[in-house]
């Protein structure tokens, strides 16, 4: 999980119309297990569905819509009690990735 006792989440993420609550609240839930040194996080979507009081089927959902828009992607990796390494665009992406991600957030 995230090292101390607060998630820094972007304003176009709060204030995008173009998400509903329910991918906030996953988006945000996903991003407090991130670790700041590596910037990859890794928890199991039961997990992530548990802490943010979704269901797991809306958590997938959630995750697929941020996907499609991009601003999570993953790798499948096994791992020791894991197989997706997430990654947030909005974190790693490219000056011109970022850009567009802002403007596709805020427009209706």
């Amino acid at each position: 999980m995230a090292h101390g006792n607060y998630t820094q989440i972007e304003n176009a993420i709060i204030d995008s119309p173009n998400l509903s609550n329910k991918d906030k609240i996953f988006y945000v839930t996903l991003k407090r297990f991130r670790n700041r040194q590596s910037r990859l996080c890794f928890p199991s979507m039961r997990k992530v569905a548990q802490r943010a009081g979704i269901s797991i089927r809306t958590a997938y959902s959630c995750r697929k819509k941020l996907k499609k828009i991009g601003l999570v992607y993953w790798t499948n990796e096994r791992g020791r009690n894991h197989s997706c390494h997430y990654r947030f665009m909005l974190e790693e992406g490219g000056i011109k990735d970022i850009a567009r991600l802002i403007k596709d957030l805020r427009s209706n």
